[in-house]
């Protein structure tokens, strides 16, 4: 498996022919990446609206919530979180997928900003690789908070996706993630290649840098 960052919470993987997307960036109010194809897009909150031009190309199957899905031979599934640590029913909600490709499974947090329950972490299962939202809080998750979140869901790898505006080396929360994880620095790759019988035995931290 192809593992390729576009900035923020747009990663594409790709596995046996397949694409899929997370996050597609005008669906988290970024720019359209018109060369990027997909056969399954994710979207992990706020949900598109019915009939939403997605900034992929091709013809994707569209996954916008809670539940489990097999398309085109992959199986997903979506977990219900918050964007923050709030209450409520007008709470913003966060949807977090489990996506099994090549015998290896990729769990992409989305937009969650607080520390999971543990119905949370038993419903999204085994996780091989981590992808992580790093920020101040809100709507991603400050270092101390992710570094509970990866203890909770042990993973073989962590990806770091930190706001490309506070780059690692810059002592911003990336720096301070790795630092809680007790690493150093990390020199950031352009694509992370994932297989699933040379998985790590320890947690690795992969870091990368985002593809326009």
């Amino acid at each position: 498996m192809d593992i390729i960052w576009h900035g923020r919470g747009c990663v594409e993987l790709r596995a046996g022919g397949a694409v899929v997307v997370t996050d597609p960036p005008a669906a988290i109010g970024g720019t359209r990446l018109a060369s990027l194809k997909a056969d399954i897009a994710t979207l992990s909150a706020p949900p598109a609206p019915a009939g939403a031009d997605l900034p992929v190309g091709g013809t994707p199957f569209v996954v916008t919530g809670p539940g489990e899905y097999e398309a085109r031979g992959i199986f997903l599934i979506g977990v219900d979180t918050a964007v923050a640590d709030t209450t409520g029913a007008d709470a913003p909600r966060n949807t977090a997928y489990c996506i099994d490709l090549d015998d290896v499974t990729v769990c992409h947090l989305g937009r969650l900003g607080h520390r999971l329950t543990q119905s949370q972490v038993d419903a999204l299962g085994v996780v091989h690789v981590l992808l992580v939202p790093i920020g101040h809080g809100g709507d991603a998750l400050a270092p101390a908070d992710a570094l509970e979140v990866v203890n909770q869901i042990e993973p073989s790898i962590v990806v770091p996706l930190y706001d490309p505006a506070e780059p690692p080396g810059g002592g911003g929360p990336m720096d301070r993630f790795v630092l809680e994880l007790g690493g150093v620095a990390i020199e950031p790759r352009a694509m992370l290649k994932v297989d699933a019988a040379r998985l790590p035995e320890e947690p690795q931290v992969v870091v990368l840098d985002p593809v326009a």
